[in-house]
């Protein structure tokens, strides 16, 4: 059975059979149930997004984002739910926010349009699981790495977010040798790095120790500076400037792996990049910054 094409099916969490916390801890390792997080992704790697005491998952949870189903098509999400052992032969427990947006009931009507009928949501999402500290919580290992949109957007407003760095902090929009893509907008505040200035373009091999020493001190990094990187994927004219140079978060994720080899601790990806950034309303800038030079690294390059 598939999904409706053209409208998904919609029900309250008031109508399906609910579980709370000690019913669910007994239940952890049954073989026959899954646990689905319908979260964000960046709630089920560790990010606290919510009223939740700790961040991160139940044990043994799988994730399928209530997002999914407005932003991708049936068939994909009828293989997702089956590479995640979520079908009509399983028992299964949803659990979102709790914060009202019923997001578990958007999930549970389109687990039984699947004919999925054993069902049951968790009382109060994850907050409710999470507020006992005798639970466990499983996340995922340097989650921290890889910060999201809002925790940026806090961190250049001046706040305080969770993880933030603990001293000097850089943030670089990244690409393949293509400047006008960052003249044209960037993240307020962000620098310029081409990858090409840590790899060789002819081959995409790192550059020499002696080179990417050169590199990263004249962008004002040392090794621990807490560095940003992220990229440019889609946003923008749908006549392409720059063909095929917009695999902005795959050249950030280079100069990160890179960065790492030279011996900076702490580099972080931001998750979805630029296009992530525009899409939540964030504003954008023009400026073209300057790095200011550093006169050394800190640390013998590569220390990793």
């Amino acid at each position: 059975m598939t999904l409706p094409s053209t409208i998904r099916p919609t029900v309250s969490s008031t109508d399906v059979r609910t579980i709370d916390t000690a019913d669910l801890r007994d239940r952890l390792g049954d073989p026959r149930l899954s646990v689905v997080d319908v979260r964000p992704l960046t709630a089920y790697n560790g990010w606290r997004l919510g009223t939740e005491s700790r961040g991160g998952h139940v044990p043994g949870a799988v994730s399928f984002p209530a997002a999914w189903l407005t932003s991708v098509d049936d068939p994909e999400i009828e293989r997702l739910l089956a590479g995640k052992s979520i079908g009509p032969d399983r028992a299964v427990i949803v659990y979102d926010n709790g914060d009202g947006s019923d997001d578990a009931g958007r999930v549970v009507a389109a687990l039984g349009a699947l004919g999925v009928s054993d069902v049951a949501i968790l009382r109060g999402g994850f907050p409710a699981w999470a507020a006992d500290p005798d639970r466990p919580i499983d996340r995922l290992a340097r989650h921290d790495r890889l910060v999201h949109i809002e925790w940026l957007g806090q961190l250049l407003s001046g706040g305080r977010p969770e993880a933030a760095p603990s001293g000097r902090f850089l943030l670089f929009h990244v690409n393949f040798g293509v400047p006008e893509e960052y003249e044209e907008g960037h993240i307020p505040g962000a620098l310029y790095l081409d990858t090409n200035w840590l790899e060789n373009p002819i081959d995409w091999n790192r550059r020499t120790p002696a080179e990417i020493d050169a590199a990263v001190r004249s962008l004002g990094i040392t090794h621990d500076t807490t560095v940003v990187v992220y990229g440019r994927d889609t946003v923008g004219e749908a006549n392409e400037k720059w063909p095929g140079r917009r695999a902005g978060q795959i050249a950030a994720t280079r100069a990160l792996m890179i960065l790492r080899y030279a011996g900076v601790d702490d580099v972080r990806l931001l998750d979805g990049g630029y296009d992530w950034w525009v899409r939540a309303g964030y504003p954008v800038e023009t400026t073209l910054r300057q790095p200011t030079p550093v006169a050394a690294f800190g640390v013998e390059i590569p220390l990793r």
